[in-house]
């Protein structure tokens, strides 16, 4: 199994807001914890690098992810919320991480839908490196390819 673009995207995009918000304003240090309700993206994503596998259809937003996170001196810390929590009864019995979540959930299917239409970026500001075929990014290198 491996990581969506998806998730991969939307907490790289995190990552880029909480480091240029660090720079902006000096922060040298701290912590910082992200929630996500899959728990393999977060431990392909906040786990040991030596982990990361150029056979993940993700592989560039990985990559990227773990060195913009050794660039900075913030402590990452990871929460996993429980996900589909949007078809309880009683949503005010749920925590701000579960609301957010919610909330985060609902955002990217309405961005999902739009995304046919928009303009695709193959170039992931600090990856370490990337294969074109042509004009075509390739995202996953097949297994027998690098063996």
């Amino acid at each position: 199994m491996s990581v969506s673009r998806g998730e991969s995207t939307s907490i790289r995009a995190t990552i880029v807001v909480i480091n240029t918000l660090c720079r902006v304003h000096g922060v040298q240090q701290g912590s910082i914890t992200i929630g996500c309700d899959w728990e393999l993206a977060l431990l392909t994503m906040f786990g040991d690098k030596d982990c990361l596998r150029v056979d993940n259809p993700s592989f560039d937003l990985l990559a990227a992810i773990h060195k913009m996170r050794e660039k900075t001196r913030i402590t990452w810390h990871t929460k996993h919320v429980e996900g589909y929590q949007d078809t309880m009864e009683n949503l005010s019995q749920l925590d701000r991480w579960s609301l957010l979540n919610i909330e985060a959930d609902g955002t990217a299917k309405r961005k999902l839908c739009q995304a046919p239409s928009l303009q695709r970026i193959y170039v992931v500001q600090d990856e370490p490196w990337s294969l074109w075929m042509g004009e075509q990014k390739i995202q996953k290198v097949r297994e027998e390819v690098y063996h």
